[in-house]
């Protein structure tokens, strides 16, 4: 089965960014705060931030690594996101999500 994951917010994070994801017709989402635009030092652990949100959306919608195939929005919010699918030799594409996510 495909797992989509995209953001919405980032170009004006006014009350956080959301990180969704949808497997099937299920669709779910995380809200990484605000505070992570706010000062230098939170703003270097956003991307890491997005991958645990990323992490905790696919072990809330059942991932199964030898059946699922993620495909990941190509921005650069997503990098630690990606390089942490590809430490654990998950299947993943990375480009533009184009669906009702």
């Amino acid at each position: 089965m495909i797992i989509e994951i995209d953001d919405a917010g980032v170009g004006c994070p006014i009350g956080g960014i959301v990180i969704a994801a949808k497997k099937g017709d299920r669709f779910i989402h995380k809200v990484c705060p605000i505070i992570y635009f706010r000062n230098d030092e939170k703003r270097n652990g956003l991307k890491d931030k997005v991958r645990d949100l990323v992490e905790e959306l696919l072990n809330d919608l059942g991932f199964e690594p030898e059946k699922d195939l993620i495909k990941i929005c190509q921005g650069d919010i997503f990098s630690s996101a990606r390089k942490w699918l590809e430490e654990k030799g998950y299947k993943y594409e990375s480009g533009q999500i184009r669906s009702r996510l």
